[in-house]
């Protein structure tokens, strides 16, 4: 029986880099801290990143320039968001929402920094 973990980790921008020049480096040390516990060495792979700059995504605000703004979605099986937030603090990223939710239906946590 396996224990899956929903997690989003949202990526917000600095003042110096765009959250979509960051968020491929944040989805890297995602895919660390999954691979460290995963029995399929393959596990995290390719993990989908979700960015306001994608073509024909429209920035609801009306300008012209969307804002900065990116998302990692993944089901974690097994999952230790906890461990996830403390590695991604440690490796100094900024402007982070991890968002979980595991299946047993228990309120999401959320954690932002």
């Amino acid at each position: 029986m396996s224990s899956v973990t929903s997690v989003f980790v949202v990526v917000g921008g600095s003042e110096t880099e765009n959250a979509e020049e960051v968020a491929p480096k944040v989805a890297e040390v995602v895919a660390e801290v999954i691979r460290e516990t995963a029995v399929n060495p393959d596990a995290a792979k390719r993990l989908p990143v979700i960015s306001n700059s994608e073509d024909n995504c429209h920035p609801l605000q009306g300008g012209s320039k969307p804002g900065s703004g990116a998302v990692i979605w993944f089901a974690w099986n097994y999952g230790r968001p906890v461990d996830l937030e403390q590695r991604l603090q440690e490796r100094g990223f900024e402007n982070i929402t991890v968002w979980s939710q595991h299946e047993d239906g228990l309120p999401p946590r959320v954690t932002s920094w």
